[in-house]
């Protein structure tokens, strides 16, 4: 189940500057494994991501996430949230909705209902997710519990 969200959510993270020099194939899913950086790219990576590129930030806390360094990967989420980055909004609510406790649950359907109030325009296909998310919270999603 958090699989499938963290995969719907960035699908939903694409770059949307629209500069085609250094853009990836739309095809690829932002921070698969066909799609990362070495360390030699990090510091530029997370430069961008620093930057507010919402591509960027999914590769760098997927690079965290796949490397074990489930303190940066969180600290990465908390960047994006703090920058107003609905798709991060939902990446850090279907990670704590994964640790559970009735602070991390609330905590994540707070980020949810505000990430829903910001998927607009750009963001508008992010939507799906975030439903689905919220429905996992929730315990909607057959096999899953209500997060608490």
């Amino acid at each position: 189940m958090l699989l499938a969200g963290f995969t719907l959510c960035l699908l939903a993270c694409s770059r949307l500057d629209g500069n085609s020099s250094d853009k990836a194939d739309s095809s690829v899913i932002a921070g698969s494994r066909s799609e990362s950086y070495g360390p030699e790219s990090a510091a530029l990576m997370e430069a961008k991501a620093r930057s507010g590129d919402g591509y960027a930030q999914a590769l760098v806390e997927n690079n965290y996430r796949e490397n074990g360094n489930a303190a940066l990967y969180r600290q990465w989420m908390e960047e994006g949230v703090s920058r107003g980055d609905p798709a991060a909004m939902q990446r850090l609510a279907s990670h704590l909705i994964s640790l559970g406790g009735s602070e991390n649950c609330r905590r994540a359907e707070v980020m949810l209902m505000r990430a829903g109030e910001l998927a607009t325009g750009e963001y508008a296909s992010l939507r799906e997710g975030l439903g689905s998310t919220m429905r996992q919270l929730k315990g909607e999603i057959p096999g899953s519990t209500p997060c608490r």
